[in-house]
């Protein structure tokens, strides 16, 4: 490969084996600094669908017999012997003796070229053979502790200069983002069957489980090629004894669960093929599953061009290695090096390339660091990379680009959709030359800005511009209490009006003597509401409490939820086929300047927004609000005739009748059903990437009024759209503003707090969290200001939620023993917590409040300011017992015996911290889980009491009917009664799924 210019640089995609191993074969070359890794997954992560760390490994005479595998295994083994000889320590390649078996199809061939090159290689007589073996041969292996070495290989690319860059790109061409970028090689593994622009048909993944034990009496490699099954005994270097056990080559299968029946059948298998396994009972650390990326035919090493933005590049595919990526990865490497140097002579005509455009690149995003680890391996934390890829591989050449940017501006220009007339905002604003390329400018893509777009001219239907004239069509607003009686006049007509009139919506209590609540206070009986002092009065002076409390200045509810008149994205589809547009009317909402021209469609989603204005969606938000009004006025206006096909007006009553009936009526349930049909459909990949985040805010307000129906729902469904238009929209990185962030939080809080009772795990990544404790500083609210959960406590129930996920796997399996160290390492911390946000206000706090009131503080102000604090420390007490009662009940109570008798002192200790948080203050109500925790351990009955109170009256407050759900569920643990019974079990017992294609529902209490 010939010198390339200083200012051209490489991208490798994919860190697995073949990828790292290309990066090497390059910068042993001097490419190093030219070398840009883009990746998902880098050395050092775990996830199921990185295939490279999950490997045995060894070098085997289970590749290929082709030529082409031939060559790559033998180039293979002359490195890796390089490796063990000359730094085994370091690199974690070790010579290993080796003796592999087969039943049947004997490959002659394969084993004929091996043995030209092998290390003390035999074959061995028939008198040696096991029953029903037909060959075998042993030799000298080199043995390999994969994440380890993957580490290594990770750490000498970075001495060599290459950049790694963490980021899920959309597209294969996403990599020629920078107009320095020559050659591209695509070395995806698993991923080349989907990612657009490779779309390998021919590939498919090839599933297998192993067993980490450990065994250190194991110091040989044995694997047998059986019928339909491999099994195989590697010693892992450097791990201090710990031993691979397989295995399984399922060929098709993406299920990524590991089952127990497997992994007995794993050990029964290997204990017979290995003596040396068989002195000792080895000790199961771990049981993984992981994908091998096979292919039809073989790997794929082939030289692709391509024009990219007028100029040509080039792209080498090398993937489909199966499971031979480390002993066949640096022959494949030198291969796909090569095709580089052989195929890049001369440019090719157009009518030879295909011009694909302009990629696009959405920003890299952050890891999280693991919360914890199994036994098997402790790899150093994976590279935290703070650059964009697009500053990364474009700033080392800046000058040069801008050499480019002047010949691009010489290029021929047609009247195409691909050049604007004008040139972007950014370039006419910083005076730069603009070569008007749509949709991002190269000028901007190569200095590493974000290019701001092009004037787009707006023409206005004259029907549809105010022109000071009212309109001459008259509109029929049903009225309920009227009937169909014939319409009449209106007597005023509706117009568009200037954003900055129109009139505040004040958010109000409803009023007590509402025929609504006559329906709640009839539903309670006398001796339910006055059962102690806090329930003392009657239904309608307990709602009196709340009217002194005003929340219309609190801004931190536009931070999640969007005013609805400020929400109109503009992807909504315009009509909904099947409804009726009799007796119908639609709640309008003025157009922001997110859909000028696109208000009618946005019915759907203004509409919904309106109707979900009845719901509390903000976790400190103390007042009921009334039902929509179907009311039109002067300020609003229909934008269009489809708008009165849409919301019937009944719905208005919606949120009510959830918490009355704990039902839909048939009209909610049928836009119910159409608002997740649109949900979905806006959470495609190809609608991503024009809707962006603005999806989130539809997927929160649904998420919030199933909220209000009950605690059981298919939560997961929401979970999962959610982490899927995070992930197309770029990464934690994506989330680059205050409001977002907000939204992601109060999500990644639903999450959390359903995998600490499913003890599932996490649905949304966590390197999410970490990007937003990382902001918690610059932003204006908090974990707490969401969910009354401080962020530091909230950090340690994402780590216990993810832990408690490892040990019900643990639970169901005889070998495997769970670690409890990561656990005690948090229980320690949150014993240990204090914060001087959330300290006690009695004392030395007390007299602070106190000298930090000013002369005009009236004494109210500064006793109200006491309580809130005072309610804080209560807030996080309660939150920092709970836990400890979820480490106790979860991780360190045995199954077999009864409950441990600390739970009863942490109980008290939470319930005594609940008690005193004022209930005129939203503080108590976030504490519905820690309520949960604690009273499904009660068993004295005046505790229980007080949580039905609990539930109950929070019930009515805030219209949630989760609070119901809560004190349902704990009447039926309490309903067990004998020491063994523990609310996991009842809860699991009731979210059982019925069977295929029921995916079951969730408890939650967040």
């Amino acid at each position: 490969m010939a010198s390339p210019n200083s200012s051209d640089s490489i991208v490798i995609v994919g860190a697995g084996i073949v990828g790292l191993n290309v990066a090497l074969v390059l910068a042993e070359r001097g490419y190093g600094q030219s070398i840009t890794v883009i990746a998902e997954h880098h050395p050092g992560d775990t996830s199921m669908t990185y295939t490279s760390p999950w490997a045995g490994c060894n070098f085997s005479a289970i590749s290929g017999s082709d030529a082409n595998a031939l060559k790559w295994d033998r180039l293979g083994y002359s490195h890796l012997t390089k490796l063990a000889s000359e730094r085994p320590d370091e690199t974690f390649v070790h010579r290993t003796p080796s003796t592999e078996l087969w039943d049947e199809n004997v490959p002659h061939d394969k084993i004929k070229a091996m043995s030209e090159y092998l290390e003390d290689f035999r074959i061995l007589p028939e008198e040696e053979l096991p029953e029903q073996v037909k060959f075998a041969v042993s030799f000298t292996t080199l043995t390999i502790n994969a994440p380890n070495h993957l580490q290594y290989l990770y750490h000498r690319l970075k001495k060599y200069g290459v950049q790694f860059l963490r980021q899920k790109i959309p597209s294969i061409l996403s990599a020629f983002a920078s107009p320095t970028t020559k050659v591209v090689f695509n070395c995806i593994g698993n991923a080349a069957k989907t990612l657009p622009g490779v779309e390998d048909a021919k590939c498919y993944p090839t599933r297998g489980q192993v067993v980490l034990v450990r065994a250190p009496q194991v110091q040989s490699n044995v694997m047998r090629h059986g019928k339909d099954y491999e099994t195989y005994v590697i010693p892992r270097p450097g791990s201090d004894g710990n031993v691979i056990l397989g295995g399984y080559m399922q060929k098709g299968v993406g299920d990524g669960a590991t089952y127990s029946y497997e992994t007995e059948s794993i050990m029964d298998r290997t204990k017979r093929l290995s003596s040396e396994l068989r002195e000792m009972e080895p000790q199961i650390l771990a049981v993984f599953a992981g994908f091998r990326p096979s292919r039809e035919g073989g790997a794929r090493i082939e030289r692709d061009e391509l024009i990219v933005a007028g100029d040509k590049r080039v792209i080498v595919h090398n993937y489909g290695a199966g499971g031979t990526g480390f002993q066949a990865g640096y022959g494949m490497a030198m291969e796909a090096v090569k095709t580089v140097d052989d195929g890049d002579i001369r440019y090719p005509t157009s009518d030879e390339l295909r011009d694909v455009g302009d990629p696009c690149l959405g920003d890299p995003w952050r890891p999280s660091p693991t919360c914890y680890s199994f036994p098997a391996y402790s790899p150093g934390p994976p590279a935290y990379l703070e650059v964009s890829l697009l500053s990364q591989i474009r700033n080392r050449n800046r000058n040069h680009h801008n050499t480019d940017t002047t010949t691009m501006l010489k290029e021929k220009r047609t009247n195409s959709l691909a050049f604007s007339q004008t040139d972007c905002h950014s370039c006419t604003s910083a005076g730069r030359a603009c070569d008007r390329r749509r949709p991002q400018c190269s000028t901007c893509l190569g200095l590493g800005v974000k290019c701001g777009g092009f004037v787009t001219p707006l023409s206005w239907d004259n029907n549809r511009i105010w022109l000071g004239q009212p309109s001459q069509k008259k509109r029929h607003i049903y009225d309920s209490n009227r009937g169909n009686e014939s319409p009449k006049a209106s007597p005023r007509a509706f117009r568009f009006v200037d954003a900055s009139s129109r009139r505040k919506r004040r958010r109000r209590v409803s009023p007590v003597s509402s025929p609504e609540e006559e329906i709640c206070r009839a539903s309670e009986s006398p001796e339910e509401i006055g059962i102690n002092s806090y329930l003392a009065h009657s239904s309608d002076s307990l709602l009196d409490d709340f009217d002194p409390l005003n929340f219309d200045d609190c801004e931190l509810l536009d931070t999640v939820i969007p005013n609805p008149q400020e929400f109109m994205p503009d992807w909504m589809p315009t009509t909904f086929p099947g409804q009726e547009s009799q007796d119908q009317m639609i709640l309008t909402a003025q157009p922001s300047s997110n859909s000028v021209g696109h208000a009618s469609e946005d019915i759907f989603t203004q509409s919904l927004m309106e109707l979900l204005e009845t719901v509390s969606t903000h976790p400190f938000e103390n007042h009921q609000l009334e039902p929509p009004r179907l009311v039109p006025s002067p300020t609003e206006q229909p934008t269009s005739e489809t708008s009165t096909e849409l919301i019937p007006n009944q719905i208005g009553n919606q949120h009510e009748r959830l918490f009355q009936m704990c039902t839909w009526s048939k009209e909610a349930s049928e836009h119910r059903t159409k608002a997740v049909e649109l949900l979905d459909n806006a959470s495609k990949s190809d609608q991503i990437t024009r809707i962006g985040l603005n999806v989130l805010e539809p997927i929160l307000i649904m998420f919030t009024l199933d909220c209000t129906l009950s605690a059981t729902g298919p939560w997961s469904g929401h979970l999962m759209r959610v982490r899927s238009v995070l992930d197309a929209c770029g990464g934690p990185l994506a989330l680059d503003n205050s409001r977002v962030r907000s939204q992601v939080g109060m999500l990644f809080w639903w999450d959390a707090t359903l995998a600490l009772i499913s003890r599932q795990g996490i649905i949304i990544d966590q390197s999410y969290l970490d990007h937003l404790m990382l902001s918690q500083g610059q932003d204006e609210w908090s974990f707490y200001d969401l969910t009354g959960c401080p962020g530091d406590l909230f950090v340690r129930l994402v780590q216990l939620s993810e832990l408690a996920k490892q040990r019900e796997l643990a639970a169901c399996m005889t070998w495997l023993t769970f670690d409890l160290s990561p656990v005690m390492k948090i229980e320690r911390e949150i014993q240990q917590w204090q914060s001087s946000l959330f300290a006690d206000a009695y004392g030395p706090n007390f007299d602070t409040i106190v000298e930090n009131a000013s002369d005009s503080d009236a004494e109210a102000d500064i006793e109200e300011r006491f309580h809130s604090k005072q309610d804080r420390y209560h807030c996080a007490e309660a939150w920092r017992y709970a836990l400890l009662i979820y480490i106790e009940r979860v991780f360190r109570w045995d199954r077999k015996c009864p409950r441990p008798l600390i739970l009863t002192w942490l109980v008290r200790k939470t319930m005594d911290h609940v008690r005193c948080c004022r209930r005129t203050s939203q503080t108590q109500k976030q504490l519905l889980l820690p309520v949960f925790l604690a009273g499904s351990e009660m068993t004295d009955e005046e505790m229980r009491g007080f949580t039905r109170q609990y539930c109950k009256w929070w019930a009515n407050r805030s219209r949630y009917n989760m609070f119901n759900s809560v004190s349902s569920l704990l009447e039926d643990i309490w309903e067990e009664g004998h020491s063994h019974a523990w609310w996991g079990s009842v809860i699991d017992r009731k979210t059982r799924s019925s069977g295929v294609g029921d995916p079951g529902v969730q408890f939650l209490f967040g």
